[in-house]
C-alpha cells in the first residue's frame, strides 16, 4: 500500500503540475496570466506543509494522511471540472495545499511503517516507486487529452 501511495502521489502531482501552464494556456489564459495563476496556486504549498505538520501530532499520522489524500483527490476533481477562473484558482489552491501536505505526511508515515532493520530499504523502495510515478505521470497527456489526463490524476 505504501508503494502504491508513493507512486500515485508522484504520478498525480508531477503529471498535473508539470503540465499546469500548458493546461491553463489551452483553456484560453495568456502566458503571463497562466504563470501568475500557477504562482498563486503554488503559494498554498507552504500552509499545506505547516497544517500537515501540526495535524500529524494532533490527530496522528494515518488520519492526517487520509484527510490530505482525500482533500487532494477532491481538489483535483474540482480542478479538472473548473468552469470559471474563480473555481480554477480555488481548486488549484486547494490542490496545492492538500497535495504538498500529503507529501510531508507520507515522509513522516513511511519510515514508521517498517521495522527498524528494514526501515532504510522500505523508505528507499517507497521513494523509488515515487520516481516511477514522476516519470510516467507527465507522459500521460502525450497519449490522451488534457481532460482525460486531469481526470486520471484526480483518481490517482
Amino acid at each position: 500500500m505504501l508503494w502504491a501511495s508513493w507512486l500515485l502521489l508522484a504520478f498525480g502531482y508531477y503529471g498535473a503540475f508539470l503540465w499546469l501552464p500548458t493546461m491553463l494556456a489551452r483553456r484560453g489564459y495568456g502566458l503571463v496570466r497562466t504563470f501568475g495563476y500557477s504562482l498563486a496556486m503554488s503559494l498554498a504549498q507552504l500552509p499545506g506543509y505547516l497544517t500537515a505538520a501540526y495535524l500529524v501530532e494532533r490527530i496522528g499520522r494515518r488520519p492526517s494522511l487520509l484527510a490530505f489524500f482525500a482533500g487532494s483527490a477532491a481538489a483535483a476533481a474540482a480542478f479538472a471540472l473548473a468552469s470559471s477562473t474563480a473555481w480554477l484558482l480555488a481548486s488549484g489552491v486547494a490542490l496545492n495545499f492538500f497535495n504538498l501536505g500529503a507529501w510531508g505526511l507520507i515522509y513522516a508515515y513511511t519510515p514508521e511503517s517498517f521495522p527498524s532493520d528494514l526501515r532504510g530499504t522500505g523508505m528507499g523502495s517507497s521513494g523509488s516507486m515515487a520516481r516511477v510515478g514522476m516519470i510516467v505521470g507527465p507522459l500521460l497527456p502525450v497519449f490522451v487529452s488534457f481532460s482525460a489526463a486531469l481526470s486520471t490524476y484526480a483518481v490517482a
